[in-house]
């Protein structure tokens, strides 16, 4: 299955209408037409913060945001470099290693969304 491949960006969809439909809402869409669909992971920082204290053992500063992605979904992931995050800035995705399986990151770019 392609949400499986760790290098692939993937939702759910109505497949007749090809609308992204948000994990929280699929137990109230009674449809059987759902399918996984390829996003290209491509968006703009909408939000995000900047943490210095983290609240486990981690290497801080890091830097997470809200990413909303070209095809209209937001996301929550952290940003990478930290300092080079800001608001309206274009970020590609990054798949990285993590203690319990892959992690997703965005890079900034330097065009502005």
């Amino acid at each position: 299955m392609a949400w499986r491949n760790p290098a692939c960006l993937c939702g759910t969809a109505v497949t007749a209408a090809d609308i992204p439909i948000p994990a929280r809402m699929l137990a109230r869409i009674f449809s059987a037409n759902l399918s996984w669909r390829q996003v290209s992971g491509n968006g703009t920082i909408y939000s995000y913060s900047t943490i210095h204290r983290a609240p486990i053992a981690r290497k801080t500063p890091y830097t997470v945001g809200l990413i909303r992605l070209d095809e209209g979904v937001h996301l929550f992931a952290g940003i990478e470099p930290p300092e080079r995050a800001a608001i309206g800035l274009r970020v590609t995705p990054v798949f990285a290693p993590g203690p319990k399986g892959v992690l997703l990151n965005f890079n900034v770019s330097d065009q502005e969304g």
